[in-house]
Formats: structure tokens, sequence, C-alpha cells
């Protein structure tokens, strides 16, 4: 959060967190009258009005909110990946990925070149269909679509 605070303070914005969606969790659930320990491993719990799903570094995010067809109040928390971190690093280079983000006009401040490389769109699955398919199955409905401007990566 200290990004946030820092853009607050900059740019003199007031803010308000809309949703916080780790996709790594254990929570105690009621269902049919009996509590259970639910450990969502690469899944978004629904706990709050809205849930965050991420696309790439490259590629677009959408805040969504859950619909009629959702199984223990979960849901994908991104794309997904279509290459390994490995194949990535075999497969990209540190400079086609650069000039790719400039080429979308966005913004990317990094100081691993492995950390760009594994994290480059083309490593993931595309965004727009996964929410598509989501959709299709009344498990999300569309808030809005977030394009990347900048991108901090550690």
């Amino acid at each position: 959060m200290k990004i946030v605070e820092i853009f607050k303070e900059f740019l003199n914005l007031e803010t308000k967190l809309l949703c916080d969606s780790p996709h790594n969790i254990v929570n105690v659930v009621e269902f049919d009258g009996k509590e259970y320990l639910i450990h969502r491993k690469g899944v978004s719990s629904f706990d709050d009005k809205f849930v965050s799903i991420g696309g790439s570094m490259a590629t677009a995010s959408y805040l969504v909110m859950k619909d009629s067809n959702v199984f223990y109040n979960s849901t994908c928390h991104g794309s997904g990946r279509k290459l390994s971190r490995r194949e990535a690093r075999e497969t990209l280079s540190h400079d086609v990925v650069i000039n790719s983000m400039k080429d979308k006009n966005i913004e990317l401040r990094s100081n691993s070149k492995n950390g760009i490389i594994e994290e480059a769109g083309e490593c993931y699955k595309d965004i727009d269909q996964v929410i598509s398919h989501c959709v299709n199955l009344k498990n999300l409905k569309r808030v809005c679509k977030l394009k990347p401007c900048i991108v901090i990566k550690e």
C-alpha cells in the first residue's frame, strides 16, 4: 500500500479500497449447517462485493462481481500462465518485452530483468477470453476493464 500512499500525497488524491483479492487463503465457511475450512489456492473469493482479476503487466485486468452460478463463493484470480517462468526466460528477451511495453504506451519500472521476462504479456492466457468464459458460465459479471499505464515490478 506504500505506492498508494505516495500517489495520494503526490497527486493530492482521495482513495478508497474497492476490494482486496488474495488468491491463496483459508476461510471458515458454513455450508448446509456445518462449518468447513476452505483452502483457496489460485482462486479468488467473493467475500467482498468486488473481485479484481488480473491479466498480465501488458494486458487488461477486470473488476468483477459475482453472478448467479458461483460455487463456494469462488472465481478465478487471473488469466493463468501459458508459459512457465523457465519457458519465458528461454523464449523471450528483455529488449523485446521492453519494446512491447513501450509500443503499448505502458511505463515500466523494474530492477529485475528476469521478473520482466517472466511476467510478459506473452506468458499469460488471453484475459478477455477467460473473463468471457466466466461470464458465459454466469460465475461473474464484468464491472469494468482496467488497462495498465504504469507497471512497477520488483
